[in-house]
């Protein structure tokens, strides 16, 4: 008896067939046997399959890459997760289709739709450089300028040390952000330093917030976690939508500039429960808690009406004074007369 195990023959087509089998032995002796087997060649079938499985994963690495460039520029992608969630589902589905070792054809399918939602990920939003502004501040100054914001003196030098060694940034960027039909802006603030020592150095970044960007802690988002120290706001580093034209206002409004100081940066253990704003910024910190005036068409005639009343009041004062005066030196001119006739009859 004879048999024929599952085989690959790609140069044959589908269908049933008949196949012989003969034998010889050393002797010359021969025998042949025959049977009918039914032929399903799933070689490029397969082959096809391993390909599609292989584009969506290659797919889902540019996908996983281009959510995590959205994070780091504060952009919302719960959306694009839920998408990513989806697909991840199709191509689970196609792997274990084809470890099954029968559904070649339907697991290239669910692999095709799982690399299209890939895809899709990529194209649904975009975000583009579409402003900048850099922070500078005079190194000779870096001493008054911990001073003024607010950390404890036995800080200062430590910090001092670590600013002038990692030389600190900070950069204002704002992103344009397309999705679908709407466009919206979002603003971050990018806070970097370079390590040139080899040794392994652990900071914590201490950031004093000028209440031109926010009057609430509760509205910054960061990639990083951070910690709220006082809600006024500092915040220490271990999503707001803007339109065109408020954008627009806060580069033009040179807004880095209302940083007290450079990123202050202490050593990871520091206690830094105490940093408080200093009475040298209670002034600035007055001011820039005032919110900027819009000049739009309300405003606009509220200031008009206030300035209408200010002048009718401011000339009915001058009015008041000008007839109060008038009647005043008229009486005193009638009793002077009346003085002169009573002494000459």
């Amino acid at each position: 008896m004879w048999g024929m195990r599952r085989k690959e023959v790609p140069s044959i087509d589908n269908g049933r067939f008949m196949f012989i089998a003969r034998v010889f032995d050393g002797a010359g002796n021969t025998h042949e046997d025959s049977g009918v087997y039914n032929v399903q060649n799933t070689f490029f079938v397969r082959v096809s399959a391993e390909n599609a499985i292989r584009a969506a994963e290659a797919e889902r690495e540019k996908a996983l890459e281009f959510i995590a460039d959205l994070k780091k520029k504060n952009v919302g992608v719960s959306l694009l997760m839920a998408m990513l969630g989806s697909a991840d589902s199709n191509l689970s589905y196609a792997k274990d289709l084809y470890d099954r070792g029968f559904y070649f054809e339907l697991s290239s399918e669910h692999a095709a739709k799982a690399r299209e939602s890939y895809s899709a990920i990529q194209g649904y939003v975009r975000a583009s450089s579409y402003r900048n502004d850099v922070y500078i501040y005079n190194q000779e100054q870096l001493d008054l300028f911990l001073q003024a914001s607010g950390i404890d003196s036995s800080i200062t030098q430590e910090s001092r040390a670590l600013i002038q060694s990692l030389q600190p940034s900070r950069r204002l960027e704002i992103f344009q952000v397309t999705s679908g039909s709407s466009v919206f802006y979002r603003a971050n603030v990018l806070i970097s330093f370079t390590n040139a020592d080899s040794n392994f150095v652990s900071v914590r970044i201490v950031e004093i917030i000028p209440k031109q960007f926010t009057n609430d802690a509760n509205s910054i988002v960061s990639s990083h976690e951070f910690e709220v120290i006082q809600g006024d706001p500092i915040i220490a580093f271990s999503h707001v939508d803007l339109t065109k034209e408020q954008a627009d206002a806060l580069v033009s409004s040179n807004v880095l500039n209302y940083y007290v100081s450079p990123p202050i940066l202490v050593s990871s253990a520091t206690d830094i429960s105490a940093v408080r704003l200093s009475s040298l910024l209670n002034l600035n910190s007055l001011i820039g808690s005032l919110p900027p005036i819009e000049w739009n068409t309300t405003n606009i005639l509220i200031v008009a009406a206030g300035a209408a009343v200010f002048f009718f009041i401011l000339f009915l004062l001058i009015v008041f004074v000008v007839f109060g005066g008038y009647f005043f030196f008229v009486k005193k001119k009638g009793r002077d007369n009346g003085s002169v006739f009573g002494r000459f009859p």
